[in-house]
């Protein structure tokens, strides 16, 4: 029990006694974020630069379209990874600011 001279602990002193490793976690996981997105867009301007394009090497009008839709579902699978890990990296660089701010 607490007597009347004792001051109850504050919210600070128990979330910190509670997480005391909070800040290198918080640390750690903006610098992963940060990592992650200059990785990404490091990865799309490459992809950005080093496109070709779809040659038109079809011998008829059919194998031109399947090679261009071959060509386009290619990209868009490059662009949905591409887009998850911005996501990721994204969720990775608002819990590290959380942790860092306090509000876990």
């Amino acid at each position: 029990m607490t007597s009347e001279n004792e001051a109850p602990a504050s919210p600070e002193t128990k979330s910190s006694k509670k997480f005391k490793f909070s800040t290198p976690i918080g640390l750690g996981l903006l610098v992963a974020g940060v990592v992650m997105i200059i990785t990404i867009f490091y990865f799309a301007i490459e992809m950005y630069l080093t496109y070709l394009g779809p040659g038109l090497s079809g011998e008829d009008l059919l194998t031109a379209i399947v090679l261009s839709a071959n060509e386009l579902i290619k990209i868009l699978v490059k662009l949905a990874f591409l887009g998850l890990g911005l996501a990721a990296a994204a969720t990775l660089l608002k819990y590290g600011v959380r942790i860092l701010q306090g509000r876990d």
